[in-house]
């Protein structure tokens, strides 16, 4: 009778799987028409890092403060946090060399992203106190990586790329279509042995449009190990992906992660979707940062989990009260009952941490 439900139970599960790649595929298609009605009057691109004039040596950094209103449904409590961040940032920069220095307070002074890169794009060294990703994934990274997450954060997916930068070492060599990566890191607080390092090995074949990625990470002493493969086309419409992981670790099964997604740049709008197959779970992801008025923009991420269709909800609105200022109202929203893979009472990994949460926050970037 187990036997019989288990198989009831996966044949569900490829059902809803197929169904949902079905739908991502028509949402896929459908993008390209949305970009031909939104493309009649003047095409711009409003998002994306302020430029500057460039000068050899640099002065620069943010401030960011926000006060939340937290709901903790394992609890049921309300509380009040006040998450407070600075960085300020010096950085040199000649033909052939970059040296950044980061202090940054976050619970606490620290060093921030501090490095010295030399040589050129293919061909160069960078060591130093950094953050190092790899993969192709926009939502999700990659399961092993070379950075640890930032604890600092809130504990939930929304923040599951936001790593703490470590000691790590890398070399690029390679040539205009073609180039390897090599990378030393250690995450570990205070390093006691060369047993605690982990090592990467990255090779990127560019072809046209396309970019042809594989590469694995180790921990020189022990598992995890790490493969990944994948493939990235860009073009005039946008930008198109698809990525596999597994990673090995002694004594527990194997994981193997999926992704396919795609990414578009409207005339008001930029959407970028992805269908992830996280081992036994699927999700679904789903980004649009729309201009809604010349200084005010909405950003929304949403990650619907299949078939339980718990959800995971970020919505902000930017809005730029003057130069490198912004005040930024929103929320992070979790839906789901118990047990669901997006609950707010769930614990652990990518599910943990899922407080609900009304920002007001304040952003000074120079």
């Amino acid at each position: 009778m187990a036997n019989i439900e288990t198989a009831k139970g996966g044949g569900r599960q490829k059902k809803a799987r197929f169904i949902a790649l079905a739908l991502f595929a028509c949402f896929f298609t459908a993008i390209p028409a949305l970009g031909a009605v939104g493309a009649s009057g003047e095409s711009r691109a409003p998002f994306g890092p302020r430029v500057r004039a460039s000068s050899p040596l640099q002065l620069g950094g943010e401030v960011e403060a926000s006060t939340d209103l937290v709901y903790r449904a394992a609890d049921d409590t309300y509380l009040f946090d006040f998450p407070f961040r600075a960085v300020i940032r010096f950085s040199f920069q000649s033909e052939r060399m970059q040296a950044v220095v980061s202090l940054e307070y976050f619970e606490g002074p620290g060093l921030g992203e501090t490095y010295l890169l030399g040589g050129t794009e293919r061909s160069n060294m960078k060591i130093g106190y950094y953050v190092e990703e790899w993969g192709a994934a926009r939502s999700v990274g990659l399961p092993s990586v070379l950075n640890n997450r930032d604890e600092r954060n809130p504990d939930n997916v929304f923040f599951s790329r936001a790593y703490r930068p470590n000691p790590i070492w890398t070399m690029t060599a390679g040539s205009e279509n073609f180039y390897v990566q090599l990378a030393l890191s250690n995450r570990a607080t205070v390093i006691d042995s060369l047993d605690d390092t982990d090592f990467g090995v990255r090779g990127v074949a560019e072809v046209s449009t396309l970019s042809l990625f594989c590469g694995s990470i180790r921990k020189a002493g022990s598992s995890p190990l790490l493969v990944f493969a994948g493939i990235e086309q860009e073009t005039d419409e946008g930008r198109y992906w698809t990525e596999v992981d597994w990673e090995h670790r002694d004594g527990v099964p194997d994981i193997w992660n999926y992704t396919i997604g795609m990414s578009r740049e409207l005339s008001s709008a930029k959407i970028t979707a992805e269908y992830l197959i996280l081992d036994t779970d699927d999700v679904f992801f789903l980004e649009e940062n729309l201009s809604v008025a010349p200084s005010t923009r909405f950003d929304l991420k949403s990650y619907f989990h299949l078939p339980d269709f718990s959800t995971a909800l970020s919505g902000f609105f930017v809005v730029d009260v003057a130069d490198g200022l912004t005040f930024e109202p929103g929320f992070y929203g979790f839906i789901g009952k118990r047990g669901r893979y997006f609950s707010p009472l769930a614990e652990g990994g990518l599910q943990g941490g899922n407080d609900n949460r009304a920002v007001l926050r304040m952003r000074f970037e120079f």
